[in-house]
């Protein structure tokens, strides 16, 4: 993602949109290639990213919320970042150790994490 955002599903009846689909099936394609190839994940920035898939930033956030069931937060990342979890910069400078950050929006899932 260019940016931090949270990006919601779309309605059922889009969901089965054929150029939706056959969309989310190519950056599944490209995202798998990213991952095995490091030397090209490091080089492609996002906009190269999505040129490659020949796609918009609209139509490119239009298919992952295809696929969402739930509300989600998507980190700003780049493409290299594939293989990285989600951090935090400025938690980072401050703890200087691991952390596993994810941001909740749904308080039920809250309530169930904290007491689990």
């Amino acid at each position: 993602m260019p940016e931090t955002r949270i990006l919601r599903p779309l309605p059922q009846e889009k969901r089965k949109d054929p150029i939706i689909r056959e969309r989310v099936k190519c950056i599944r394609n490209l995202l798998n290639e990213l991952w095995d190839n490091e030397d090209l994940r490091r080089e492609m920035t996002f906009a190269q990213f999505l040129l490659r898939l020949n796609l918009g930033e609209n139509d490119y956030i239009e298919a992952i919320e295809s696929t969402l069931k739930k509300d989600k937060v998507f980190l700003r990342r780049r493409p290299s970042e594939i293989k990285i979890n989600g951090y935090n910069i400025p938690t980072m400078r401050l703890w200087k150790a691991n952390h596993d950050i994810q941001f909740v929006l749904d308080p039920i899932a809250c309530i169930q994490y904290i007491s689990e």
